[in-house]
């Protein structure tokens, strides 16, 4: 972007695609070949019978895109992003996945941007009436991922029980915490819902992840992946929800008579 001046920016707020979660191009081809019958085809830039894939960043093995696709084409984009903030500038953007592939693709991201996670913030994302995530055990929130840039220097390096404990004390906590909040509000929380924030807040109190060498990433992975495994117990006092509710829901038990 050579029309924004370097270290000018104070605050990057994106949306980027979410691994394999969702196919972007392929539902835009849905209204894409009626906007190309359209008279004014040409004007608003819709010139090919389907939506462009080639350079879509998301993962789809059907079309050879694996997870260092993904993660290659996101930290092109936060590198751009790194430039344009200033020293002191935020980085923030939503994301949730139930695939660690995608969360430790996004880690890896925006370490070799030259970013550190500082913060998470779960927010509702989906409404009660979305057709793809209603009658199903799915994601409703989004978390919201707050970088800075990084002034630290990390070496590759063992990591300690210890700190592995700490994170998963944290993490605890932070779920509770969360927990507490939305249920006030009566939000419908699933497990996926669940495990997604733990993985965010997991990351987030483990400071340099990237910078870990293999053998401490795969103690921290096999940490979150048992209490990603057992996060219903830590949930038991509070009501977690099978399927999302809606009027989707209802219309799709009257058709199906479920």
């Amino acid at each position: 972007m050579p029309f924004i001046p370097d270290s000018s920016v104070d605050l990057v707020l994106t949306d980027p695609p979410y691994g394999a979660n969702v196919m972007y191009s392929e539902l835009i081809d849905f209204f894409h070949v009626w906007n190309y019958k359209s008279s004014i085809a040409d004007l608003i830039g819709f010139d090919k019978p389907l939506s462009p894939k080639d350079n879509e960043i998301i993962v789809n093995s059907v079309a050879g895109k694996d997870f260092l696709y993904y993660q290659d084409g996101i930290t092109s984009v936060l590198i751009e992003c790194h430039k344009k903030l200033k020293d002191n500038g935020y980085l923030v953007f939503s994301f949730h996945d139930k695939s660690l592939d995608s969360w430790k693709a996004i880690l890896e991201s925006i370490s070799a941007a030259g970013f550190n996670l500082t913060k998470c913030y779960p927010v509702q994302a989906e409404t009660r009436t979305g057709a793809h995530t209603s009658n199903k055990n799915s994601i409703g929130l989004d978390i919201m991922l707050v970088c800075q840039k990084s002034n630290a220097e990390f070496e590759s390096s063992d990591i300690q029980d210890y700190d592995i404990k700490t994170a998963i004390n944290y993490t605890k906590d932070f779920l509770i915490n969360v927990l507490d909040r939305f249920q006030k509000v009566e939000a419908e929380l699933t497990i996926p819902d669940l495990q997604n924030i733990a993985i965010a807040s997991f990351f987030t109190s483990i400071k340099g992840y990237c910078f870990y060498n293999e053998n401490a990433r795969n103690k921290l992975l096999m940490a979150l992946q048992n209490l990603l495994d057992n996060i219903d117990e830590i949930a038991s006092n509070y009501e977690i929800t099978d399927k999302r509710t809606g009027w989707w829901s209802e219309l799709y038990r009257k058709k199906w008579n479920v």
